[in-house]
């Protein structure tokens, strides 16, 4: 069985490369797909994470950030559900142009979630 929280977003002793191939790959090994839309920084770079589940919302957005102790986290966007895909893409299209190291991934995921760990906090 796979543990889907083993790569965690608060292991500093990583770049972000390694630790996001390692999640991406864990995440095919249980037969779901990816996609790195943009590649960012190899160090420090913060990830942006689409998820396109079969459930609804259909669509869910994640991005790395801190909580109020500085401990790194996941912060849900929140859309409304019927939000159509193309607002979604125009939001990470403003981001990315925001923060250029940062990594865009988009992964479908049967359930919902995504092979990183961390808490989650809504926005």
């Amino acid at each position: 069985m796979i543990d889907h929280n083993q790569f965690s977003v608060d292991d500093q002793r990583l770049d972000s490369t390694i630790w996001i191939e390692a999640g991406l790959r864990t995440h095919a090994v249980s037969g779901q797909s990816y996609y790195i839309v943009q590649k960012g920084d190899s160090k420090r770079g913060t990830l942006l994470i689409k998820i396109v589940s079969q459930n609804i919302p259909k669509f869910r957005v994640l991005m790395q950030a801190r909580d109020e102790t500085g401990l790194l986290c996941w912060a849900n966007v929140v859309f409304a559900p019927d939000t159509p895909e193309r607002e979604i893409d125009a939001y990470i299209t403003r981001q990315a142009s925001n923060d250029p190291d940062l990594w865009i991934v988009e992964l479908e995921s049967r359930d919902g979630t995504h092979p990183f760990s961390g808490k989650t906090l809504t926005l």
